[in-house]
C-alpha cells in the first residue's frame, strides 16, 4: 500500500510538474505573440514563432533533463518505419471521416449553394506543414512518452489532448487560428479525440514524423473537405466528424495493451 501511495504521489506530481510548466510556458509563448500581432508590434509572419512554441519548450526541457538528449528528441523527426497500417490509419483517416461527416450533415442540411469541396492554395501548402512540424515535436515527441510512465494509452493521450486543447485559448481569445464558427467546448472535443488517434500513432511508431502526417492531413483535408459552420452554414458536420474521431480513437487507445513507455529509449530507438 505505501509503494503504491509513493507511486500515485509521483504520478501526481509529473502530471502536475511537466504538464502544468508545459502549458503555461506554451500557452505564454503563444499569447505574447498573438498580443505582439493584435497591437501591430509583430508582423502577421511571427505566428510560427508561437506554433513553433511546443517544440522551442520541448527541446529546452530535455537539454535540461538528465536522462534525455535533444538529439535523440529530434532524431523522431525522421524516424520513418513503422507498420503499413499506422501509414494509413495517419494518412486516410481525415479524409475518410470528414467525407462520411459531410455526406451525412447533407441529410439534414438544405442548402444547394453549400460549396463541398475546395483546393490548397500555396501558402497553405506551406504553412499547414509547418504547423505540424512546430507542434508535434512537443505534444507527441516530448509529452506523451513522459506522461506514458504513468498511465494507460487512453488516459495519457487524453490529458495530452487537454494540454493541447487549453494551448488554443490565446487564439480563441485574438480570434486567429481556430475553427470559426464552433464554440471551445466542440473544439477541445475535437483536438482531445485527435490526440487520441495520434496517441496511437505514436504508441506504434514513436514517431514524430508519424504523427506530423497525420496532423497536416487533418488540417489539409479541413481545406478540401468543406464541413466548417462558414462554408456549410450549420456546425453539424463539424460536431459528426468529432464523435466519429473520437470513436475511433477509444477503439484504438483501449485496445492497446497498458504498459509504460521509456522516452530515454523511445528517443533512441531507429
Amino acid at each position: 500500500m505505501s509503494q503504491h501511495k509513493t507511486y500515485l504521489g509521483s504520478a501526481a506530481r509529473s502530471v502536475c510538474g511537466i504538464t502544468g510548466c508545459y502549458w503555461v510556458l506554451t500557452t505564454g509563448l503563444m499569447a505574447a505573440v498573438l498580443f505582439g500581432i493584435d497591437q501591430g508590434i509583430l508582423p502577421e509572419i511571427a505566428i510560427l514563432v508561437g506554433l513553433f512554441g511546443p517544440a522551442i519548450i520541448a527541446m529546452a526541457f530535455t537539454a535540461i533533463e538528465k536522462d534525455s538528449r535533444v538529439t535523440d528528441l529530434l532524431a523522431q523527426y525522421l524516424r520513418f518505419k513503422a507498420p503499413l497500417k499506422v501509414y494509413l490509419v495517419a494518412l486516410f483517416t481525415a479524409p475518410v471521416l470528414l467525407f462520411v461527416s459531410q455526406q451525412a450533415a447533407a441529410l439534414v442540411i438544405n442548402d444547394v449553394s453549400w460549396s463541398r469541396f475546395s483546393l490548397l492554395t500555396a501558402p497553405q501548402l506551406v504553412i499547414i506543414p509547418l504547423i505540424s512540424i512546430g507542434e508535434e515535436l512537443g505534444w507527441r515527441g516530448y509529452l506523451q512518452p513522459r506522461l506514458r510512465r504513468y498511465f494507460s494509452l487512453g488516459v495519457t493521450s487524453a490529458l495530452v489532448g487537454i494540454v493541447w486543447a487549453l494551448w488554443h485559448l490565446p487564439g480563441y481569445y485574438f480570434n486567429k487560428g481556430v475553427v470559426e464558427g464552433v464554440s471551445f467546448l466542440w473544439f477541445g472535443a475535437w483536438v482531445v479525440s485527435g490526440a487520441m488517434v495520434m496517441g496511437w500513432l505514436y504508441e506504434r511508431s514513436h514517431s514524430v514524423f508519424i504523427a506530423i502526417l497525420f496532423h497536416t492531413s487533418v488540417n489539409a483535408c479541413f481545406n478540401i473537405i468543406l464541413i466548417m459552420p462558414s462554408d456549410s452554414g450549420s456546425v453539424v458536420p463539424f460536431q459528426i466528424f468529432v464523435l466519429l474521431v473520437a470513436l475511433i480513437g477509444i477503439l484504438l487507445t483501449t485496445r492497446s495493451s497498458k504498459g509504460s513507455t521509456d522516452p530515454s529509449k523511445a528517443g533512441a530507438a531507429a
